[in-house]
């Protein structure tokens, strides 16, 4: 007798603040979070490699999400680094916000 056995687990990545955008639900002005959903599958406890499954960003005041299409995901990681060299002060506020205008946020 034979029998298949497979295990399936996922979580999410935090890939950190990405820029600030006033929340269609909450209303808020806040520094969103994006995060990208993994899977993982076992079979026969043998782990296979992880996939990835979607980009979303998440307000941080409501945790409302919207999912990123392939094309604003490149553009999300570039902000991401941007973001990053805003809050390590790095750049001050004007190079952040022509950093934002030039990459057209996230449309």
């Amino acid at each position: 007798m034979f029998f298949f056995t497979a295990g399936y687990q996922f979580g999410f990545v935090d890939h950190g603040h990405i820029l600030p955008l006033t929340c269609s639900h909450c209303s808020k002005v806040t520094y969103w979070k994006m995060y990208e959903k993994k899977t993982q599958v076992s079979v026969y406890f043998i782990p296979l490699p992880p996939s990835s499954k979607g980009h979303v960003l998440v307000c941080d005041f409501c945790s409302f999400s919207i999912a990123l299409t392939p094309g604003q995901i490149q553009r999300a990681y570039w902000l991401k680094q941007v973001t990053q060299a805003y809050f390590q002060k790095k750049i001050n506020e004007t190079q952040y916000k022509e950093n934002l205008e030039q990459v057209n946020y996230l449309h």
